[in-house]
């Protein structure tokens, strides 16, 4: 018995109810895009979890472990791992803070600045990609829903409005 026969969408128009179907898609795309994503950024020497954590740190123009795992969503082993590569690759650079002496501050170098901008181009089409032949209003729609599911996701209402109006980030798009 196929899986969408065990429990098929009561309308008929999905093969699971549009719940169970939702999470489904949301899931294929993400691991999809991932590969897209790591397929187009090996070319300049990154991968999506390199990408996320250089993007998190350019954006922040500098920060510590803890405030850009809250932003990227990312557990601290593999956080630590991908800022370990990012350094050894001389994207970005550990240093004291000026504040705190037990804390790290991470910021981009200038090599790191010119790898985000190649980056940054690789995900702007990619996402083209992704939504071509998606009207914008389509798109919105979609907007509002992920944001509901993200409130739904985050535990931390602060956090949820912190990420969708991007107010976690210091820098300017």
């Amino acid at each position: 018995m196929a899986l969408g026969q065990l429990h098929p969408d009561p309308e008929g128009e999905f093969m699971l109810p549009p719940a169970r179907y939702l999470v489904h898609l949301l899931f294929q795309i993400f691991q999809r895009r991932l590969t897209l994503l790591d397929e187009a950024l090996d070319v300049i020497g990154l991968n999506g979890s390199k990408w996320r954590v250089l993007y998190g740190v350019w954006r922040l123009d500098g920060c510590t472990m803890s405030e850009l795992a809250r932003i990227t969503g990312i557990d601290r082993t593999t956080l630590t791992r991908a800022v370990d590569r990012l350094v050894e690759e001389g994207l970005i650079e550990r240093s004291g803070s000026p504040t705190d002496r037990r804390q790290v501050c991470l910021t981009v170098t200038p090599a790191g600045v010119e790898a985000y901008h190649s980056a940054q181009a690789v995900q702007v089409g990619t996402a083209q990609h992704l939504l071509a032949g998606i009207e914008e209003a389509d798109q919105r729609a979609v907007c509002r829903l992920l944001e509901k599911m993200l409130v739904n996701t985050v535990n931390d209402p602060a956090l949820a409005r912190d990420i969708m109006e991007l107010r976690i980030f210091a820098r300017e798009v």
